[in-house]
């Protein structure tokens, strides 16, 4: 919550919450004291150090000497992160002293344990017992808002603001409510409490949460006015001219948002700001300029490679890879490098071999290597080696056998590769431990189809749709399969449907609709809808084989021709009856 706290309010809080620097220091140094001038006799050795002196017995000391010495035994578990005795002893100095002290070193350490209820649960005790200490009304407020109790947080926070504060706790007050109540999009709410802090006395923070209601509520010139406004008073604060800059990016004024981002990078120069200067930048510059700024600016290898990733966003591959051959040879970016080189290489289709020598040798040490035989399988089928694709996927499995994408992974490739026996065994070695899994169920399912066990296939989709009725493929591959055998054509109807009202342009989709109409014997709307298909270019040889079918039921035999003749081009799997069907025609 850096944004809401002043400078001087965090030193305080800081202070505060380093627990033994305040309350904690000063026992230490009586029982120091204490301590060296019971456990050592006169002449011993004068630098003997608290670690070394024998502490008192506990039974032994007054209730005073009992608190001083549970202090340094929490000072010390504190030095060393021994939690389970730090925890100890403040429980039994929140008995003995529960003072704003303890009970801030008793939160924070909850905190940084990440046991939130207790950290709430002591706040609460605290506030209740100290309600004037300001740290520990904030230290609730932050733990409220954690636990997403925003209504809790603004009340302590208004209670808070009752208090005697200083100047700057009352600022930082108010921005934190201001803060809460724009998050959490009571925006007439935060507007209506701005409005009644004195112009005097808005802070930058509130000056700018105020653009920012501006801007939800649609008035995005008063916002940007007042933005302008807040920079000529504050020119290094940078979150308002990266939303000048975020807005000069909607409207299209790419050159203004550059011109903005360049002076959040002066006041902050932040590698984010930097990449979001030459995003903007690339919409309006010269490539050629743009790429020699980042190659020859020193930046470290890790900053070039994200700007390569960027250029790789817009499809700029040649001038990504000029960056990434900036840093080739950089040990500790190699395989970054590589997975990215694989990447374009995919994507663009070009330097395949060369991508694929990159990452012949994967060190199974390097935490990118599940990515790296990800795209290098992907290379593969690019290339159409199914073989060394389903090589790269084996692997990839077997080094994170508990990731069950790869296991989807390697199904679908099988499936892709026509291997069908192997689809199903990794299907249902993978459904053994995940039953439920949804890919693997569908990848078994279409390993079944393929070996023409439709019978077998069908119960896998039905339970698809029962983990998740609306799972698109399942919708239509089981739309397809009732057509397929001609059964319960109704049903496959209302299938294909709902699978063409996710996506109404898919081909596959459209194909399994024309089937059914097909099927169902009415003709006319089976071919309206192939058409349609034909119109967004098929390159798929069944498609093609039922094109000509449906033509041939409406004796278009001219199209019919045409179809068969393209399913043959496209090398259907039973070529051999297409050619029948074909002669047969002429």
């Amino acid at each position: 919550m850096m944004m809401k706290e002043s400078v001087a309010g965090k030193e305080r809080r800081l202070s505060l919450l380093r627990g033994v620097i305040g309350g904690i220091a000063l026992p230490f140094i009586m029982l120091a004291a204490f301590a060296l001038s019971s456990a050592c006799a006169p002449g011993e050795n004068e630098n003997k150090t608290i670690k070394d002196a024998r502490l008192p017995d506990v039974g032994n000391l007054s209730s005073e000497g009992v608190l001083v010495y549970k202090y340094l035994v929490l000072w010390e578990a504190l030095r060393n992160n021994d939690t389970d005795t730090a925890d100890s002893m403040l429980r039994d100095l929140l008995e003995l002293d529960p003072s704003p002290e303890i009970y801030a070193q008793a939160i924070a350490m909850h905190r940084r344990g990440k046991q939130m209820p207790l950290a709430l649960e002591l706040a609460r005790r605290a506030v209740s017992l100290h309600p004037n200490a300001y740290n520990l009304q904030i230290t609730l407020a932050e733990l409220l808002e954690q636990s997403d109790k925003i209504d809790e947080a603004l009340a302590v926070l208004r209670a808070c603001s009752a208090l005697d504060l200083t100047r700057d706790e009352l600022t930082n007050t108010r921005q934190y409510i201001a803060f809460l109540l724009l998050h959490s999009e009571k925006l007439d709410e935060a507007a209506a409490y701005i409005a009644a802090i004195p112009k005097t006395e808005r802070s930058a923070f509130i000056m700018f949460y105020e653009a920012l209601i501006l801007r939800r509520k649609g008035e995005a010139d008063k916002a940007g006015t007042l933005l302008r406004a807040l920079l000529k008073k504050h020119p290094d604060f940078t979150d308002a001219w990266m939303t000048l800059a975020q807005d000069m990016e909607k409207a299209g004024r790419h050159k203004q948002a550059a011109a903005y981002y360049q002076k959040a990078l002066d006041s902050a120069p932040l590698t984010d700001i930097y990449l979001r200067w030459l995003k903007a930048r690339l919409k309006f510059d010269d490539l050629e300029s743009v790429t020699r700024q980042i190659l020859h600016t020193s930046f470290n290898p890790e900053v070039k490679l994200r700007a390569a990733e960027l250029l790789m966003d817009e499809n700029h591959y040649k001038e990504a890879r000029r960056v990434l051959a900036s840093v080739d040879d950089v040990e500790a970016v190699a395989d970054e490098v590589s997975l990215y080189l694989g990447i374009m290489a995919y994507e663009s289709g070009e330097h395949i071999p060369e991508a694929l020598e990159r990452l012949r040798d994967i060190t199974p040490e390097t935490p990118l290597r599940a990515r790296m035989l990800h795209v290098k399988a992907l290379l593969h089928i690019r290339q159409g080696d199914y073989t060394a694709a389903l090589d790269s996927a084996r692997a990839l499995r077997d080094a994170h056998p508990d990731a069950k994408d790869n296991w989807s992974f390697l199904a679908e490739l099988a499936n892709a590769a026509k291997n069908y026996p192997l689809a199903e065994g990794v299907c249902r070695e993978g459904l053994a431990q995940w039953p439920e899994e949804v890919p693997l169920l569908y990848s078994l399912a279409m390993s079944l189809s393929f070996q023409e066990q439709n019978t077998e296939a069908i119960p896998v989709l039905e339970q698809i749709l029962r983990l998740d009725g609306a799972y698109m493929m399942a919708l239509n591959a089981l739309g397809y399969i009732l057509a397929e055998e001609n059964r319960d054509l109704d049903r496959a109807l209302i299938l294909v449907n709902q699978a063409l009202e996710q996506q109404p342009e898919n081909v596959q989709i459209l194909d399994s609709l024309a089937w059914v109409y097909y099927q169902m014997r009415n003709y006319p709307e089976a071919w309206r809808v192939i058409k349609k298909c034909a119109e967004k270019g098929i390159t798929d040889a069944v498609i093609w084989d039922h094109y000509g079918d449906i033509a041939l039921a409406l004796h278009k035999n001219k199209d019919a021709s045409l179809g068969y003749a393209k399913a043959l081009e496209l090398k259907h799997e039973n070529s051999a009856a297409i050619r029948v069907k074909l002669e047969k025609l002429k």
